[in-house]
Formats: C-alpha cells, structure tokens, sequence
C-alpha cells in the first residue's frame, strides 16, 4: 500500500468531478444527504474561517481519459465534505441563517442565508482559496481498502451497518446496494428520511438474509448480531442475498405500485418477505396476496377482526429479541394459513 497527498481546492475538486477523475461509489461509501442544512452550514464556515477540516481519503487508479493517462480517485472518507463544500460552490443551497459571522483579516461579514454567489469577494475568495488536504492510496489490496475504511470511521458518526459493510467487504457491499435499490424498496417499502441517512432500509435486507440462510444459527435482529453475520457474508457466498432478492419480487409483484405506510416498514418487512417463501413452499396463488396483505394489515390495525393474530405481541419495543422474531413469524404465517384455507373454495372456483 503506497500513501501519497496533495492539497485541493474546491474549484479542483469540482473540476475533477466533471472531468469524471473524482468518484464517490465505492460500494462501502454512505449514500448521500447524510448531513443537515446546519451541519453543511458550518462545513464551509470552517472552510472560510480556516477551522481545521478532516482530510479526504481517495483510492488512486490509473486510468486511460480522452487519450491521455491520468489518476483517478475514488472517495472511501470524506464524501459529504466534498460533496456539500461543492454543491455550495455551485449555488445549489444557501447557508443556515444561524451560520456564524466570519472573521477576515478584522472584518467581520454576515453569510447566513447566502448562497456562494452572493457572499461579500473577500469571502468568495476565501473560500476558493482554501485547501482541504487528500491522501491517496494506490497499490492496495480489497482487504487493505476494507481494513483502512474501518480504521477511519472507528469511533466517529457512522452507524453499526455503515461500519458493518466494511466487515462484509466489497462482493456483499455491493449486492446490498443492488438490493436496496429494487422496486420494491424503492416504490413499495415505506422508510423515513432519517431512517435511510442511517441506511436502516439495508439493515432491514441484512435482517431478512440471516432468515434465509438456513445455515447460520442467528441469536437476535440486534447489532451485534448483524456485525457477525456481515463477517460471514465476507467469509461465504451470497445465496442468502439472492434468495432475498426472489422473495423481495414477489411481494413487489403482489403490490405492484401500491404501498402500505403501515404494514410496508421496517418492523414488518422480514416477516413478510418470510411469508412469501411460506407462500410459495405451500403452493398458494400468487395473485390472492394482495387481498391476504390487505387483510393482514387491517388486521393488525385493529380495523378487521375476520381473522385474528397475536402478530402485534411481538411487535413491541424489544421486537428484535429471538422469541418476538419468531412470535412474527409464526403468528404471520399461521394467518397466511387459516386465509387461503378460508378462501379455498373460492379461489378454487375463480382459479
């Protein structure tokens, strides 16, 4: 592994994003809009005021452009401080009005609510003329890129399963991005803003792969539990994710464009991607799931009583515990059951 630097100004690194030598997808990478207005407001006020910024960490290739051999960098730290310092530069928002004044040679000048161009020149200036240090690595392994991207947010703002995609290295990380992007997660499945800045949407297909791997004895939906079973995704192939991906078209297919705010979230999603292997392990028509997960969601909403479950006993604050796990399961399952066995004469006669 050789380790080199370099300053860079903003400019530059616009500069090289549009020349396409600058790239932020490295599968272990966050997904973007992590950071509020405020936070991105007081990222170019330190630019501006000198305030020390953390360095940017890039993997360098060298590759063939426009005929010519250059470097090219790919961001494993620092994409939202490249990324927001830019989309300021380019007058795509305007900073926090509570952004703090700032100091140039004893003048001091107000920037809150302004945009790039319209901040007072020597302001402009100097946030055109500041350098935010850039390691690059070139002649590293997966395993050094995993091992250093771990190193460098050991301890800072990245959740559990940010963490954890280091762990389950490059393969695994990007069939999770696949995955989090299908129909069904990206139309169907209802997941708050905050819970997608915390990639909660990919905890949620961890959880629901571990159920799919009839290998591994997993204890919990908890943390823990997930870091250990990222390690494994690392160590093993990724049938579990593929046989993820077959159950997650097919409740995709059951709704089609509908969606479920209720059912259709976090809490829910395992279980029923469970019932849909429980669905097709039984034979049952496909085109009556929609009416069962209608039903299922009335139901456990107190809005229908046809059919009863005690699904909701184990859908409390400590749902991620083995014996509340397998309570959704079995009490999902069971009311799958006693409604195609209800309806079975008339999906009968209909089919």
């Amino acid at each position: 592994m050789l380790k080199s630097s370099m300053p860079m100004s903003i400019g530059k690194f616009e500069k090289s994003i549009e020349s396409e030598r600058f790239y932020f997808d490295y599968p272990i990478q966050r997904s973007d809009e992590q950071w509020n207005l405020m936070q991105k407001s007081l990222l170019v006020h330190s630019l501006i005021a000198d305030y020390p910024i953390p360095p940017i960490y890039t993997i360098a290739k060298v590759e063939n452009k426009d005929g010519k051999t250059a470097n090219t960098y790919n961001v494993i730290d620092g994409k939202q401080r490249v990324t927001n310092l830019v989309s300021y530069f380019k007058g795509e928002y305007s900073l926090h009005q509570d952004t703090p004044p700032v100091n140039i040679n004893g003048t001091y000048y107000n920037i809150g609510k302004l945009k790039f161009e319209e901040l007072p020149e020597e302001v402009r200036l100097e946030f055109q003329t500041k350098n935010i240090n850039m390691y690059y690595f070139s002649e590293i392994t997966e395993d050094e890129i995993n091992d250093l991207f771990y190193r460098l947010n050991n301890g800072t703002g990245l959740t559990i399963h940010q963490k954890n995609k280091a762990v389950m290295g490059v393969d695994a990380s990007i069939e999770l991005n696949r995955l989090s992007e299908h129909p069904l997660m990206t139309k169907n499945a209802y997941f708050t803003p905050s819970q997608k800045r915390k990639s909660e949407n990919q905890v949620v297909l961890l959880q629901s792969a571990m159920l799919f791997d009839d290998e591994y004895g997993w204890k919990s939906f908890a943390s823990d539990e997930l870091s250990k079973y990222s390690l494994r995704l690392n160590e093993s192939n990724l049938e579990s994710l593929k046989t993820l991906e077959k159950y997650m078209t097919m409740l995709h297919e059951a709704y089609g464009e509908q969606s479920d705010k209720h059912l259709l979230k976090k809490m829910h999603l395992p279980a029923l991607l469970y019932a849909m292997r429980h669905a097709e392990n039984k034979g049952y028509e496909k085109q009556y799931l929609i009416d069962w997960l209608n039903l299922f969601s009335n139901t456990i909403r107190g809005k229908s009583d046809e059919i009863k479950t005690d699904y909701n006993e184990f859908a409390g604050a400590w749902g991620i515990k083995k014996v509340n796990v397998l309570g959704r399961l079995e009490s999902i399952v069971k009311h799958l059951d006693e409604f195609y066995e209800k309806n079975k004469e008339l999906i009968q006669l209909v089919g």
